[in-house]
């Protein structure tokens, strides 16, 4: 609720991050356009407004614009190309493993201080099949790779300086090197 943030602001002194920040970071093609123009090896999943059939041979999701913790996300229809995307958009689905990697930015810089294995799904939910349903510590390959680690290091910090993140923030990433989303908050 970035309106709710600037009105918070307006009040006392803000320990993360504003509206205008949040108007930013949370809109997908912003996030995918910088990760586009930097010069180190992040890919982002394709994001579109609408899927057509040409687009057949790709699975996608379709993502609400204001939701958390995984709520309303589904995989696409293709019969769904010609909704208006005013209130979700269309990202390509990737494979892998969910996982998170959570961050402390402040002026001075960016750090990596944890990263988890993300579980999705309730059995009791099954129209909610990506529904955040919890996080472990993570014993993953990543937690030793130091080549990942930088690797997340530089995406934490590019986007920090990119998008002026402050405080907690959390990277949500599927496989080894895809980035669906930044949660600019505190995370479960």
């Amino acid at each position: 609720h970035p309106d709710l943030m600037d009105r918070m602001a307006a009040i006392r002194p803000l320990y993360g991050n504003g509206g205008e920040v949040l108007r930013k970071i949370r809109d997908p093609k912003l996030l995918a356009d910088c990760l586009t123009r930097a010069d180190v090896n992040f890919s982002v999943p394709e994001i579109r407004d609408s899927i057509s059939p040409l687009d057949a041979n790709k699975q996608w999701l379709r993502k609400p614009r204001r939701s958390s913790g995984g709520l309303g996300i589904r995989r696409a229809r293709l019969n769904e190309e010609r909704e208006s995307g005013v209130n979700h958009y269309y990202q390509e689905q990737v494979p892998g493993d969910a996982c998170s990697a959570v961050f402390l930015a402040d002026t001075s810089g960016c750090r990596q201080l944890g990263f988890t294995e993300q579980q999705s799904g309730v059995p009791g939910l099954p129209d909610q099949p990506f529904l955040y349903a919890g996080s472990a510590t993570s014993n993953l390959r990543r937690n030793v790779d130091w080549q990942y680690r930088e690797w997340l290091e530089e995406l934490g910090s590019l986007l920090a300086r990119g998008f002026g993140l402050r405080g907690l923030f959390t990277l949500a990433l599927v496989g080894d090197y895809w980035l669906p989303a930044v949660k600019p908050r505190y995370r479960a």
